[in-house]
């Protein structure tokens, strides 16, 4: 049986990504769609591709990141808000992408919760 290699991930690379993250969706509230997305492409696609082309090492990709330090409860949530928040606030304004925000992450956490809750297997007593 083969050792198993345990990789011990840069700080700042675990720091890094949560602040890139953070900062790309909030300039959303100050650059147009036709800024933001060359934007997002670059903070989002260019580190993930180091990360991935590099990997295994001490540069891992956002999912893991998110895998690792975020309940998957609440990244269903942030991602359901995000992918459905962030158009509607360009197309209607901010009330508006707040509450399609909203209806996405509140959609996308009971997917995550329906699939987490019904695939636990359950033993059922033979009495």
């Amino acid at each position: 049986m083969k050792p198993i290699k345990v990789f011990i991930w840069h700080r700042w690379w675990v720091v890094g990504w949560p602040a890139v993250l953070i900062l790309t969706v909030l300039s959303v509230i100050w650059l147009q769609w036709y800024s933001w997305i060359p934007l997002a492409l670059v903070t989002f696609l260019g580190p993930e591709i180091y990360a991935v082309t590099r990997e295994p090492s001490g540069t891992p990709p956002l999912t893991l990141i998110i895998r690792r330090y975020v309940k998957s409860w609440a990244s269903f949530f942030l991602f359901g808000f995000l992918i459905f928040g962030i158009p509607a606030y360009w197309a209607w304004g901010p009330t508006s992408g707040l509450a399609c925000g909203l209806i996405g992450g509140l959609a996308f956490w009971w997917l995550e919760h329906f699939t987490s809750t019904h695939f636990q297997i359950k033993h059922r007593s033979k009495r």
